[in-house]
């Protein structure tokens, strides 16, 4: 129920309800935050205006995966500081063995994963992967959701007595599996624009680029050409020289 700025904010704000000269200056701080976050909202999202929204996709089974996963976290948490911008982790799954040189593989049909809050919050896309699958348990899901439920009303009933508790701020969801295809006509759907923060692979070589392209989803970096290019260091030598 709490994002890491939530949970901060409180356990900073409980310890100054500790000190007695903090009381004051800690009350004030709530209400100027408080304020400051309604002028904000209230200046950046008009009533009856759609947050854009926007894909942040990470992972992949190359061998620099794991360093992906650590930027497509960063990117996801720094755009959700924009009110103004509806942000989805996802994670592209390992390909399970397959390769771009078997007959029978698609990379349109790689799995893709909408992630919730926590599920992003592991070391390795392996950990991250894993507990895609344990989410959607339907035994674990049912004694998950019992448990945080239970949690979440003693935290609040706790909570509530304070003056500075906003509320929890992250929502109960499950994770969603597409194939690579089925998650690119979703995003177009969403009318959304994907942040490509995969490395190596597919990320870099222009499938992706190619896919999102063909189906008119706006992305960030370079395009089909040029990330095909870059990818082979001789053609990006001869393409500087000419």
């Amino acid at each position: 129920g709490f994002s890491h700025s939530r949970i901060l904010r409180t356990i900073v704000q409980h310890a100054c309800s500790r000190f007695p000269s903090l009381v004051t200056s800690n009350n004030a701080w709530t209400a100027l935050s408080r304020k400051m976050q309604s002028a904000k909202q209230a200046l950046i999202i008009p009533n009856g205006t759609c947050k854009q929204k926007a894909f942040v996709i990470f992972g992949g089974d190359t061998s620099e995966r794991q360093v992906s996963l650590m930027s497509g976290t960063n990117v996801w948490l720094n755009l959700q500081g924009f009110d103004d911008l509806d942000v989805t982790p996802c994670l592209l799954a390992p390909s399970n063995g397959y390769s771009s040189h078997n007959e029978d593989f698609s990379e349109s049909s790689r799995d893709v994963w909408t992630l919730p809050y926590s599920l992003v919050l592991r070391h390795t896309t392996e950990e991250v992967h894993a507990a895609c699958f344990e989410a959607i348990e339907p035994e674990r899901v049912e004694i998950t959701s019992r448990l945080r439920n239970q949690v979440m009303k003693e935290l609040e009933r706790a909570l509530s007595k304070q003056d500075w508790f906003a509320g929890f701020d992250i929502t109960d969801e499950q994770p969603i599996k597409y194939s690579l295809q089925q998650w690119i006509d979703y995003v177009k759907e969403a009318k959304a624009v994907v942040f490509i923060a995969v490395h190596g692979g597919i990320g870099e070589d222009g499938t992706i680029q190619s896919l999102l392209e063909s189906a008119g989803v706006p992305y960030t970096g370079p395009g089909p050409i040029a990330s095909r290019t870059c990818m082979d260091k001789v053609a990006t030598s001869l393409a500087v020289d000419h």
